[in-house]
């Protein structure tokens, strides 16, 4: 679910990418609470994942923003 590609994304709306940019943000959170749980697994390669599309979907949002201006 984390995974969103860049075309998904620029299909979206504002709010529609606030609202996904939250979920995501939480996913992320409980990946890195996954972390110092012993016996659970840490996939870093997830959170990386995350780390990219939280930025992608920033830049868009910003890039919305700047257009409506």
């Amino acid at each position: 679910m984390a995974v969103l590609k860049k075309q998904e994304i620029n299909k979206m709306q504002l709010q529609e990418l606030e609202e996904k940019l939250q979920t995501v943000k939480n996913e992320l959170n409980k990946e890195l609470s996954a972390k110092n749980v012993p016996g659970k697994a840490f996939n870093n390669g997830k959170v990386r994942e995350l780390k990219k599309t939280i930025a992608r979907i920033l830049t868009r949002i910003k890039q919305l923003k700047t257009n409506t201006n």
